[in-house]
């Protein structure tokens, strides 16, 4: 069994818009990448950051890409990410002046946008 197992069934079971807060901090200063642009495998990695990486030949993907999406559609609808760039088919994010200010107010701040902006 993948010991991330308990993380993988928490992001596709868990309402999207808590999901989308606790993504929204893979985008701050102490996220992936200092607060740069961040891509999906990014956010997967992120998500699944205190879990060991898996090993092997074959390594069966990690079932959590279509509910991070939507997050990060969510966050986008919501105006604290906008997609920077698509580059060789892949997709770029970066946080909004918006999104930097939610950030530093804490979850509950993101949550409440998001619920202002989407009803979520």
């Amino acid at each position: 069994m993948d010991p991330a197992q308990p993380m993988i069934d928490w992001i596709n079971t868990v309402p999207l818009a808590e999901l989308a807060s606790e993504l929204m901090t893979a985008f701050g200063p102490d996220g992936v990448r200092d607060g740069e642009a961040v891509g999906p495998d990014d956010l997967s990695n992120w998500m699944l950051r205190g879990y060991p990486k898996q090993t092997g030949i074959i390594v069966p993907a990690r079932p959590v890409n279509v509910p991070i999406m939507e997050a990060v559609q969510l966050l986008e609808h919501s105006e604290l990410i906008y997609l920077r760039w698509i580059t060789n088919d892949a997709l770029v994010w970066s946080v909004t002046r918006l999104g930097t200010s939610t950030l530093g107010a804490g979850k509950d701040a993101i949550r409440q946008r998001i619920k202002d902006r989407t009803g979520l």
